[in-house]
């Protein structure tokens, strides 16, 4: 299983039109100490993107039986993004 530690990272994203206000929610996955190391040492963090998800998807992964999707809260200033998941299928090194 992959470590999880610290939640929201958020990082901006230009879209088609070059407007730099979209927002791609993601998670570090790491340990709090591994982010604390020196750079030399740990120089890339893992990012998984939180997915929006069907009705179905997100109630199979709040009761854990999903190997793919895990179940994430609301996020503030995102409250019109509902239903999110940690994607683990599509890890950003």
């Amino acid at each position: 299983m992959a470590r999880r530690s610290r939640d929201r990272a958020s990082r901006r994203t230009r879209n088609d039109d070059g407007d730099a206000s979209a927002v791609q929610l993601s998670v570090i996955i790491a340990q709090d100490c591994d982010l604390r190391r020196d750079i030399a040492k740990e120089p890339f963090v893992v990012l998984a993107p939180l997915t929006a998800v069907s009705e179905d998807d997100y109630r199979i992964a709040s009761q854990g039986q999903s190997s793919r999707f895990f179940a994430y809260p609301t996020v503030d200033g995102h409250e019109d993004k509902q239903r999110l998941v940690l994607d683990l299928r599509a890890l950003i090194p």
